[in-house]
């Protein structure tokens, strides 16, 4: 490829990123329940309002990956918006309570709705904790990284 080949590559794969960021930011917060919706059509309307673990731990990840290695996305709402959806993790993900498997998705308002025995829930939830840890210097989150990975080794030893 030449030079300006590779420039309107990166040029363009910076425009969909922009678009899908505002997207993300316009459509799929869910102001009343927290968390986000991921369930959606091309115009932004909600298809479906279960939540699935592994995607919003995605989206989590992904807010605090931009946040803090993308300078034009070094934005309060972005890590604002990533601290939020981190909260509804925490309260929501856990299929049986406290320090247990994470479900695999939730309803809207954040009950358990369908468990599975692979780890996916549980990698994309370590992952979002550690991200936002790394954005926000908190270490609640660290904590409960690490919390999460200790009950995974435990589950897979008992």
């Amino acid at each position: 490829m030449s030079r300006e080949e590779l420039e309107r590559f990166r040029d363009k794969i910076r425009k969909e990123l922009d678009r899908t960021v505002d997207f993300w930011l316009k459509f799929s917060h869910d102001q009343e329940f927290g968390g986000f919706f991921t369930c959606l059509s091309r115009d932004g309307s909600v298809y479906d309002e279960l939540k699935y673990i592994w995607l919003q731990g995605r989206q989590v990840w992904t807010y605090c990956r931009l946040y803090r290695k993308v300078p034009r996305f070094h934005r309060q709402e972005l890590l604002d918006a990533a601290a939020a959806g981190g909260e509804f993790l925490i309260r929501h993900s856990a299929a049986f309570g406290e320090g247990r498997k994470r479900a695999f998705c939730v309803s809207r308002d954040g009950r358990a709705v369908k468990v599975q025995r692979t780890i996916f829930s549980e990698c994309f939830y370590v992952l979002a904790m550690d991200e936002l840890w790394r954005a926000t210097g908190q270490d609640r989150f660290q904590v409960r990284t690490m919390e999460s990975m200790a009950l995974s080794q435990s589950l897979q030893t008992g």
